[in-house]
């Protein structure tokens, strides 16, 4: 969500805060059990990223996968969004090291100052 909100970023699935690259497999075996295989784990991702962003703003997400030492790691780009993006219908903001939902006030107080408004 944050990424959103600024100027883009990447997200990288499959490697550890400490840079420990452990990969994606066992991801990829149960998200979809259907089609446990590394597609069936992208149409996992991209349909968890529109049921909870929206279809319009789950298009500003880009995946790929790549291996690294051997192990898959997913890699997501994120395009700043236009315009305010809700996580399951609230506006979620960064506070300092922490996220918070926003009352409906705040929420457009929120988006008036980033976004602009009447």
């Amino acid at each position: 969500m944050a990424f959103l909100k600024t100027e883009g970023g990447t997200i990288v699935i499959g490697v550890e805060d400490n840079g420990t690259v452990v990969g994606i497999d066992d991801d990829v075996n149960h998200a979809d059990h259907g089609k446990p295989n590394r597609d069936g784990y992208m149409l996992f991702l991209r349909n968890a990223l529109a049921d909870t962003l929206g279809a319009d703003v789950a298009t500003l997400c880009d995946m790929s996968l790549h291996i690294v030492q051997g192990k898959a790691v997913c890699r997501i780009w994120i395009e700043p969004s236009p315009r305010p993006a809700y996580a399951n219908g609230h506006l979620i903001v960064r506070n300092g090291n922490q996220k918070r939902k926003l009352a409906a006030q705040e929420a457009l107080a929120y988006v008036k100052q980033w976004w602009g408004g009447r």
